[in-house]
C-alpha cells in the first residue's frame, strides 16, 4: 500500500519517500522491515488507510480537498458540503 504511485515515479522512489517521512515523524530510522509492517497495519485499518490516501492526495494536489466549518474550524471529509453541527456551508481548506 505505502502510498499511491504518481505517474513516472518508481516503486523505489515511493519507498524512499515513505522511509524519509516516517523517519521524520517517528524520530527513528525506518528500514524496509518497519515499512512492510506499517504497510500491513495500514491495510488492516480502514481509518488509517483513508488517512494515508487523504494525506497523499492533499500533498500531491490530487483528489478532492478537505473541507472545514467556518464557525469552529472543524475539518470534514470532502464528501460533506454542510457542517452537520452548525448547518452552514463548509469551506475548502487551502494551503
Amino acid at each position: 500500500m505505502t502510498r499511491p504511485q504518481a505517474p513516472g515515479e518508481s516503486r523505489a522512489e515511493v519507498v524512499s519517500a515513505m522511509e524519509h517521512v516516517l523517519g521524520a515523524v517517528s524520530g527513528k530510522t525506518i528500514d524496509e522491515k518497519d515499512l512492510r509492517k506499517l504497510n500491513n497495519d495500514i491495510e488492516k485499518d480502514p481509518q488509517a488507510k483513508s488517512a494515508v490516501q487523504t494525506i497523499s492526495n492533499a500533498v500531491s494536489g490530487q483528489g478532492p480537498a478537505v473541507r472545514y466549518c467556518p464557525v469552529d474550524g472543524e475539518r470534514y471529509s470532502p464528501k460533506f458540503t454542510e457542517c452537520p453541527v452548525h448547518h452552514v456551508s463548509l469551506k475548502i481548506l487551502t494551503q
